[in-house]
């Protein structure tokens, strides 16, 4: 293909207007406003996405984020966490005032991820990049001219530097991610659900849909504990969620496992077995002993586990043997989980574009391409630390291809 007119070129084109892609843009603009930036996206309206994170409010950070937070594959790109483990900078000068609650988390001031949008598009307002929504891409094709970049209504657009932000599969209905990843020729790990509800094998649990309680969570894989969480789960239809349990999905994959849970978890086993005694004699039937502790249909559930005649027994005439295995059940409830939910309930994915430089975040195959957010095999806990690396990742890559772009690397 020959040389296009030049209204469709660019020095650099951004794929994808999520929270990384919008903050590459940015970066690329604020390090050089001479180039020629482009920044396209499939949907309508760009980042729409972070009007839904946080339930939202837009979880943005976390004060106590370390390498640890993430998965292994972060290791790899110790230098862009280093140089951006704090981001209040890039909030600053959005004029996006923050707030940290009482966990560390960081969240705009107005509560609202509208506020941050809109932070994000005010600053794009002020600039000279182009944006393109309503624009998928279908195709990238590097070559010695520059990289022809092929949108779904058979235009293209020749740039002299890529920057792909297209996220992955987790929350939307299609994704193109592998497939222009494979088209560069990078390494790239399938997609799987992580930040996800888990899946739980048992009828009697669709009962306690809609309860939500406190409880310390030790995901078990062969009998054996890999993990530890607390926090508030959520039973749904079938399935366990709740922050603490879609951070331990991230455990979860092919094998044997379960969720043993802690349901009074600051009082030791004795404490329990008083208070159980004293309130023998103030139930009205052994299926309402757990009543003042738990949520009715959660008492009432767990009370006919271990006494199927619960309702027409009275509580008085439950043995200290029996009391001793109700604490115990309080203190150790086995769920066993058959699976993660799947993609379209996950918040994030486990997986991606692998291998790229640590510090720009180019590719592998061809530096003229470099990766941000989601689509590269980096993925964190619940708690900000997934949009944290958006922000940062987003930063290094569009400084990268600013600074590669204006000095004529690897052309």
């Amino acid at each position: 293909m020959g040389i296009l007119p030049s209204e469709m070129n660019a020095d650099i084109c951004v794929i994808g207007a999520g929270a990384s892609g919008i903050t590459a843009a940015l970066a690329a603009y604020w390090r050089d406003p001479s180039l020629k930036i482009v920044l396209v996206e499939e949907k309508e309206r760009i980042g729409q996405k972070i009007l839904v994170t946080g339930n939202g409010r837009c979880n943005l950070s976390n004060r106590t984020l370390t390498l640890d937070s993430y998965n292994e594959g972060a290791v790899r790109y110790e230098p862009v966490f280093r140089k951006s483990m704090a981001d209040e900078v890039l909030f600053a000068r959005l004029g996006l005032m923050l707030y940290e609650d009482e966990s560390g988390r960081f969240y705009p001031y107005s509560n609202q991820a509208s506020s941050v949008l809109n932070a994000f598009l005010n600053e794009l307002n002020r600039t000279d990049i182009e944006v393109r929504a309503g624009s998928g891409v279908t195709r990238l094709e590097p070559g010695k001219q520059g990289i022809m970049i092929g949108f779904g209504n058979g235009e293209a657009l020749l740039a002299r530097r890529a920057i792909l932000a297209t996220g992955s599969p987790a929350s939307v209905k299609s994704n193109r991610s592998e497939e222009l990843v494979r088209q560069v020729g990078d390494r790239f790990i399938p997609f799987v659900p992580a930040l996800v509800p888990l899946r739980i094998r048992g009828e009697q649990f669709r009962s306690l849909k809609g309860i939500r309680l406190k409880a310390a969570v030790a995901l078990q894989k062969n009998g054996k504990t890999i993990r530890l969480e607390s926090g508030e789960v959520q039973f749904g239809d079938g399935y366990l969620g709740g922050i603490c349990v879609m951070d331990l999905s991230r455990y979860v994959d092919d094998g044997d496992y379960q969720l043993s849970l802690d349901l009074i978890p600051d009082r030791a086993k004795q404490g329990i077995i008083s208070f159980l005694d004293a309130s023998c004699s103030r139930s009205s039937n052994a299926a309402a002993l757990l009543n003042g502790i738990l949520p009715r249909r959660v008492g009432e559930l767990l009370m006919r586990s271990m006494f199927p005649d619960a309702f027409s027994m009275s509580a008085g005439s439950l043995t200290e043997e029996d009391i001793g295995m109700v604490a115990d059940l309080l203190k150790r409830w086995i769920i066993p989980v058959s699976s993660r939910c799947p993609m379209s309930q996950a918040q994030v994915c486990r997986g991606g574009v692998d291998g790229l430089d640590g510090e720009t975040l180019s590719s592998a195959r061809d530096p003229r391409v470099f990766y941000c957010g989601e689509i590269i095999n980096v993925d964190g806990r619940c708690g900000g630390f997934n949009l944290h690396w958006a922000w940062i990742s987003g930063k290094a890559a569009g400084e990268a291809a600013a600074l590669s772009a204006r000095e004529g690397i690897y052309e």
